[in-house]
């Protein structure tokens, strides 16, 4: 197989936890949330872990929420563009 072939086939980083709820963030939250930073989103109400996407669909990572009701990192992933 070429490399371009096994890229194909391989399942997107978010596949093995498909099954957790879903949050998707804005740009400004995004920004300070790949620092580690705890971000606020109304209407939060999730309990344990949630799967995060940025505004464009990508996947950021998981988190859940902390005590004062906001966003936390819990484990992010680290993308880096194809250039």
């Amino acid at each position: 197989m070429t490399l371009e072939q096994r890229d194909d086939i391989l399942l997107d980083a978010d596949a093995a936890v498909a099954d957790l709820p879903q949050v998707e963030l804005d740009a400004d939250s995004t920004f300070y949330l790949l620092r580690g930073q705890s971000v606020w989103k109304s209407g939060m109400k999730i309990d344990g872990l949630f799967r995060i996407y940025s505004g464009n669909g990508r996947f950021l990572g998981l988190g859940e929420l902390d005590r004062d009701g906001k966003i936390a990192p819990k484990r992010l992933l680290v993308v880096r563009d194809k250039s």
